[in-house]
């Protein structure tokens, strides 16, 4: 077995394989014989890195309601709404392509410019307020991403959850349909499902 094969078991192991492929889908340092990468629940830099990973992904398996996202536009908004658990992280994805727009990331204090973004991620600091967050997004095409627990039960659409050493996702069919959102066959693959 190649020591790459190895590698990529290792990772495999560590992130599960959507993980995986999440945690490639960002630049990377070339991987060689030399390198590893060890990721436990205890490494919020590369859980961040994979959900970065993730939220830069949703852009290309989803499509939202032609009437209230355009089109027409050449950008698509990546929001963080509450303190930022991402830092530097996410700030790879800025100018980045995903279906032919432009990726840009921006950080709210509060829901003031919400109805700009495509997708909004609803920090753990918003927990207390997110009733009112997502009553605000009723009538809207965003996709809502957190990691609150119980999010897609209260309301969201995309929960992350962990699950020892893996990073995974829950979709909440019934919310994406009633915002509109329509989720790529292959995400919903990759995703335990709820409504």
């Amino acid at each position: 077995m190649s020591s790459q094969t190895k590698l990529v078991n290792k990772l495999c192991q560590h992130l599960g394989l959507v993980g995986l492929l999440a945690l490639l889908l960002l630049p990377m340092p070339k991987l060689n014989a030399q390198t590893t990468i060890t990721v436990d629940k205890n490494n919020l830099s590369e859980i961040n890195r994979i959900k970065a990973a993730y939220l830069f992904n949703f852009l290309k398996y989803v499509e939202f309601d032609d009437s209230s996202n355009s089109d027409d536009s050449k950008e698509s908004f990546v929001c963080i709404l509450g303190k930022d658990p991402f830092g530097r992280t996410i700030d790879a994805m800025q100018g980045k392509k995903a279906k032919n727009k432009t990726v840009n990331i921006r950080r709210l204090s509060s829901e003031q410019n919400i109805s700009e973004c495509n997708i909004i991620y609803i920090s753990q600091s918003e927990s207390s307020n997110l009733a009112s967050i997502l009553k605000g997004l009723e009538n809207s095409s965003i996709l809502t991403v957190s990691e609150i627990k119980s999010f897609t039960q209260q309301g969201g659409i995309v929960e992350f959850t962990k699950n020892k050493k893996k990073i995974g996702i829950t979709i909440n069919l019934k919310n994406a349909h009633q915002a509109k959102i329509r989720i790529s066959a292959l995400l919903l693959e990759i995703a335990k499902l709820t409504e």
